[in-house]
C-alpha cells in the first residue's frame, strides 16, 4: 500500500527537503503501530470522527473506478476483484488516465513535465 508513496518520497525528498503529509480516515490499519512506523517520515494526518465529508475524494474514486472499470467485469471472488483494482489504479489511472489537477494531464505526463521545469530552474539559479 504504501510502495507509491515511498517511491514519490525518495524521488523528490532531496528536492523539496519537505516531509509528505498522508491523510486517511481512521480505519484499523491506519492507526496501527505498524502502520505509523512505516509512516514515521510522513506526516500522518487523520478524517475526523464521524465527518463524511472528510472522504468526499475517496468516495468520489470509489464512484469513478466502478463506473470506468468495475462494472464490465463479472467478479465471483476476492482474488479477481483485487487483482482488477490493482491494475486500474498502477497501470491507468495513477499513469495513463487524465487528471483535472494535473492539468488535463497524464501523472506521468504532469510529473516528467513538473520535473523539467524544476531542473531548468535548478541551472538558471545556479
Amino acid at each position: 500500500m504504501l510502495r507509491p508513496y515511498r517511491r514519490l518520497w525518495r524521488k523528490c525528498r532531496l528536492l523539496f527537503r519537505l516531509r509528505f503529509v498522508f491523510h486517511n480516515d481512521r480505519g484499523t490499519q491506519y492507526v496501527s503501530d505498524a502502520f505509523k512506523e512505516a509512516t514515521v517520515d510522513f506526516i500522518n494526518s487523520y478524517s475526523k470522527k464521524g465527518y463524511p465529508w472528510d472522504n468526499a475524494c475517496i468516495e468520489s474514486f470509489h464512484a469513478l473506478i466502478k463506473r470506468e472499470w468495475l462494472n464490465r467485469f463479472v467478479i465471483l471472488d476476492y482474488q479477481r476483484a483485487y487483482r482488477l483494482v490493482f491494475e486500474y489504479i498502477e497501470t491507468f489511472y495513477n499513469t495513463v488516465r487524465i487528471h483535472s489537477h494535473c492539468n488535463y494531464l497524464s501523472p506521468d505526463q504532469y510529473e516528467e513535465e513538473f520535473l523539467e521545469k524544476l531542473e531548468k530552474s535548478l541551472k538558471i539559479a545556479g
